[in-house]
């Protein structure tokens, strides 16, 4: 993982909890705190992979952190299962 991009997730902190970002068909966002996001981007850049329920309750706090770092993903749906957020084809999550 790059440099800049640790730095960017190290700057993951705020007080309080963060309002749900991006609003997905069929989801139920909830607010978080900064240190569940934290350890899920970290988790995420660790695997490749990241796996979410079907309410999506933390599925936003994801994506909007990919779509602010620039990282490409695919988001799967398993309608009824969840979904899967997976490093982009051809990228090596950097």
């Amino acid at each position: 993982m790059k440099d800049d991009l640790k730095k960017h997730i190290a700057s993951i902190r705020w007080v309080g909890k963060l309002q749900p970002t991006i609003m997905l068909p069929n989801t139920q966002p909830m607010p978080l705190n900064s240190a569940p996001i934290r350890h899920m981007v970290e988790r995420f850049f660790e695997s490749g992979v990241s796996h979410h329920s079907a309410q999506g309750a933390t599925l936003w706090a994801l994506l909007d952190f990919l779509q602010c770092a620039k990282v490409s993903y695919v988001l799967e749906a398993h309608p009824g299962e969840g979904y899967t957020v997976r490093h982009a084809p051809g990228t090596n999550g950097s």
